[in-house]
């Protein structure tokens, strides 16, 4: 499995408090962010899950491809989420719109009560 981590801040390096250093399948390298430690973490152990299931289904053995075709892979998962978020905001709109319909047709029928009653109590 690929090994990641975040560290605590190495002044060696220079890093500062919430700087990332990922140790992943050969590379080494540090990446600077202001995100909290916790959530780090959590985006972290997610992507070890997400290489380690690129590598278990696809039987690839050179860190590149299996990185390349993770971030392949979490894009196509972005993208289906993303058309599946668009179309229940669709469904939300068309659902609210009839609503306000509704009670825009209801609000009307009232003024027109109302309307009606007024000129009956003047007339």
């Amino acid at each position: 499995m690929a090994d990641l981590a975040v560290n605590e801040p190495l002044p060696e390096l220079g890093l500062n408090t919430n700087d990332l250093v990922l140790d992943i399948l050969g590379e080494k390298f540090i990446v600077a962010t202001d995100e909290e430690p916790e959530y780090l973490n959590e985006i972290l152990s997610q992507y070890k899950i997400m290489v380690a299931n690129t590598q278990s289904i696809s039987k690839i053995d050179k860190p590149i491809r299996i990185a390349i075709l993770t971030g392949f892979l979490l894009c196509d998962e972005l993208n289906k989420l993303k058309k599946q978020i668009k179309t229940e905001m669709s469904n939300m709109e068309a659902q609210h719109s009839s609503e306000i319909q509704k009670l825009e047709h209801s609000i009307q029928k009232i003024i027109s009560r109302l309307d009606q009653a007024i000129n009956e109590n003047t007339g």
